[in-house]
């Protein structure tokens, strides 16, 4: 058993970070990107037996490997990405290996049956590259390994609840930085998550793991106007700092504009709404009056007339699809000022009357009796407009 976890432990040496993929397109792969995102599986095996602390390890190794293709529609680099699939392949197949070794705590044969269908994937998507049109059956191929390591990660006592941090190529070659969180079902809805002022994805850890539940797909964008939330960094403001690039609340359009083809282009193919906070959420309404046909419906958390040039008011007249809009009670003049102009049939408004904050931060730091009714507002909002797989029975991914 020990020589068993020795050899594994060799392929973690030989596959490490610099089998990251890169791509014509830029670089793309799932990562644990902060610290505030360090796996339970790591905690829990400090505090179990040696096979689980190797287990880990793998799992962490898996994680900076799985890889996933770029969107910018370039050729492939099929030499570097059948390698590294090939990789995941050894891993994932150390993990089906050492989990016959773990002691209670963990379903051995789920964690096993997991590590097999990620193996399995993987070795799919190798086909797919080998194939004569390997470009779009490989991008296919490469998602759905995505979402079996989420699926496997997600296993763990404790675990990130699938969530996988991914990258493409913004509409000026800036990296776009993004949480999925996986309900393991493509064709469930989707929701997409944009943050506020100063902000990060983070700004949605707690709040997309209790969409997932509900059963929708949930993506938590960073885009380039923002800072950080908690200890989670704002990977793509970052890099438009370090360039230079315009980051104020227009600019950011183009990055909320790319998440819904983005989603797409990854396989989700259930009805899409957009979700915003404060300066996103003004922009949320913005992009609804423009994009007729993509989206089925529209979340403004605290929406203000934010964006020089652009009336938000006036956007909101324009939408055609059902808009939730909610604010703090002081705040109510406002947004009702904007939400009103679209169709009475169309809009719901909330106000929260004790203790709302400003932004989508009121589902986490306004007091419990207030997020608890509000949940519950925009539950039966979803439910009705987006419709879900029932709550806790999840499909695999396909």
């Amino acid at each position: 058993m020990q020589q068993n976890i020795q050899c594994i432990r060799g392929v973690i040496a030989t596959c490490g970070v610099s089998l990251a993929l890169v791509f014509p397109g830029g670089i793309r792969h799932a990562q644990s990107a902060d610290q505030e995102n360090d796996t339970a599986v790591e905690k829990s095996a400090n505090e179990s037996k040696p096979e689980a602390h190797a287990l880990s390890k793998i799992v962490r190794e898996i994680e900076e490997v799985v890889p996933a293709i770029s969107l910018s529609g370039e050729t492939l680099d099929s030499e570097s990405v059948t390698q590294s699939l090939k990789d995941i392949v050894k891993l994932a197949d150390g993990v089906s290996s050492i989990s016959k070794e773990l002691g209670e705590g963990i379903s051995k044969k789920h964690i096993a049956d997991l590590a097999s269908e990620l193996s399995k994937r993987a070795t799919e998507a190798v086909k797919a590259l080998a194939g004569k049109e390997a470009n779009q059956k490989a991008r296919d191929a490469c998602s759905s390994v995505i979402r079996a390591f989420g699926s496997l990660r997600n296993a763990f006592p404790g675990g990130r609840g699938g969530v996988t941090t991914i990258t493409s190529p913004g509409s000026d070659e800036l990296t776009l930085y993004a949480d999925l969180y996986d309900a393991e079902d493509l064709a469930a809805p989707i929701i997409l998550l944009f943050h506020q002022a100063g902000s990060s994805r983070g700004e949605y850890s707690k709040i997309a793991p209790q969409l997932v539940k509900q059963g929708y797909n949930a993506f938590a964008l960073d885009a380039r106007s923002g800072q950080a939330h908690g200890k989670t960094i704002n990977q793509t403001a970052k890099q438009a700092t370090d360039r230079k690039l315009d980051q104020n609340y227009l600019a950011a359009k183009p990055d909320l504009e790319h998440a819904i083809k983005w989603v797409r282009q990854l396989g989700y193919s259930g009805k899409l709404a957009i979700w915003g906070s404060s300066y996103s959420a003004s922009l949320a309404l913005l992009i609804a009056s423009e994009q007729k046909d993509e989206l089925s419906a529209v979340l403004s958390f605290s929406p203000s007339e934010c964006i020089p040039g652009h009336g938000i008011g006036e956007a909101a007249g324009k939408v055609k699809i059902p808009v939730f809009a909610t604010c703090p009670r002081q705040e109510q003049a406002l947004v009702k000022a904007i939400v009103n102009n679209v169709d009475e049939k169309l809009r719901t408004i909330v106000v929260q009357e004790k203790g709302g904050v400003h932004g989508s931060n009121t589902l986490t730091t306004s007091p419990k009796a207030t997020q608890e009714a509000l949940w519950k507002q925009i539950n039966a909002f979803l439910s009705k407009e987006l419709g879900s797989s029932e709550a806790g029975e999840k499909k695999p991914a396909k």
